[in-house]
């Protein structure tokens, strides 16, 4: 059945590991990744809640700032452009 197989692979993806701090540390000593992410690696070895608070703040912080860009657009119109800052031209809302 295809919705089968599409639930398959949906659990498939919501299963996969896309990091391992393992493999991050064991990996040359971490020497060909970056340095925030060996860090960011040692902290969800040696304190998961912390790692796990950071990595959940990083998230919703990133998800809070995607939004309120799309509600700027759709207030300002195709006009508004992204990230932009100091804009005269968007006027005054209140």
């Amino acid at each position: 059945n295809n919705d089968d197989d599409m639930n398959d692979m949906v659990d498939e993806f919501l299963d996969a590991q896309f990091f391992d701090p393992d493999k991050v540390v064991a990996d040359d000593n971490g020497e060909n990744t970056p340095a925030i992410i060996r860090w960011f690696a040692n902290l969800v070895k040696n304190d998961y809640e912390t790692a796990e608070a950071l990595y959940v703040g990083t998230f919703f912080v990133i998800l809070v700032i995607f939004t309120q860009e799309v509600l700027r657009w759709q207030i300002h119109g195709d006009t508004y452009v992204p990230f932009a800052s100091g804009r005269s031209s968007a006027g005054n809302l209140f």
